[in-house]
């Protein structure tokens, strides 16, 4: 299956010559620290130009868009490449999941919530999943550094969780570890510079 990733053509360079570096993925995201892909070609142009224009801004750069065409094969019976896919959609599960993943190991174990139901251990390899609305942001900044959390509403905050509303951000394919990586077989560069 062929799947894109956007970025600035800096990191586009970076990734086709020295490979994958897993450790530069942010750590606050939907499904773990990863590089994440996706197979709609328009939600990853829209990332890369975010990308590109933000990391200008920081750098003072002049860097422009550019999408990471990968042809990635997900083996499909292989008990080696560890999946976690959210085929039935936005349920409970799903937004947990986000969430944990989101607000870090350090706010659960301060928690003491005992839930696996995240990836921050990159015990998945790959995650298939759909891509969670800003009001995830919102619910991690108001819960990150509280001491104590009633379990309650803590459930209560994880319900408002929900697929992005913005325009072609659609599913999300991240991969975690190095396994995930080697199910990479090409990768080529899409030039956005005149968009």
């Amino acid at each position: 299956m062929i799947v894109y990733h956007g970025t600035d053509n800096l990191s586009a360079e970076s990734i086709l010559a020295n490979g994958i570096k897993l450790k530069y993925g942010d750590k606050s995201v939907d499904n773990g620290q990863g590089f994440y892909t996706t197979p709609n070609l328009q939600f990853a142009a829209e990332r890369a130009k975010e990308t590109a224009y933000r990391k200008s801004m920081l750098t003072e750069q002049a860097l422009y868009p550019v999408v990471i065409a990968i042809d990635l094969q997900i083996p499909v019976n292989d008990s080696d490449i560890t999946i976690k896919s959210f085929d039935e959609g936005r349920t409970y599960e799903w937004k947990e999941f986000i969430f944990y993943n989101r607000i870090g190991i350090r706010a659960l174990q301060k928690w003491k919530i005992k839930s696996n139901n995240h990836n921050l251990d990159a015990k998945y390899d790959i995650v298939i999943n759909e891509t969670a609305d800003t009001g995830v942001n919102r619910a991690v900044a108001n819960y990150r550094y509280k001491k104590n959390v009633n379990v309650h509403d803590l459930r209560e905050i994880i319900n408002t969780i929900d697929k992005s509303s913005r325009p072609y951000w659609d599913k999300q394919i991240s991969l975690h570890t190095k396994k995930a990586c080697s199910c990479i077989k090409s990768m080529k560069i899409i030039s956005l510079k005149d968009e």
